[in-house]
């Protein structure tokens, strides 16, 4: 379900993690280091309709598990969404959708996670 997504998680065949923009490879977000430990993070939530089903298929995922927790929070927390929607076109809860956040890591603990690329269809 994910093979054809605009955004994805790629590696190659290094340690680099990053998101990439599959269709523009000048667009990549990779997660900061200090001292060993994530002090920025990244994560993809990605909301696509089966065609043949018509059921929603719903994934949040970040390149950290602090990555993941913050899509999970973005994902659930109502201010968040409603922040989300303002900027979003109007119709947007009708479509496809990726969304690219970014999260701080401070302690350990990911802060509120911003957007910083969506794609909509």
């Amino acid at each position: 379900m994910t093979d054809n997504l605009k955004f994805v998680f790629a590696a190659a065949d290094t340690p680099d993690v990053r998101v990439q923009d599959r269709t523009d490879s000048s667009r990549s977000w990779h997660p900061k280091l200090s001292q060993g430990k994530v002090v920025e993070d990244y994560a993809i939530v990605s909301r696509v309709v089966d065609s043949r089903t018509g059921s929603v298929f719903v994934t949040l995922a970040g390149l950290f598990h602090q990555g993941t927790q913050a899509a999970g929070d973005f994902a659930t927390n109502p201010r968040l969404i409603a922040g989300f929607a303002k900027q979003a076109p109007k119709d947007w809860n009708k479509k496809n959708l990726q969304v690219v956040l970014h999260t701080n890591i401070v302690n350990g603990v990911p802060e509120s996670a911003t957007v910083v690329a969506a794609h909509y269809w």
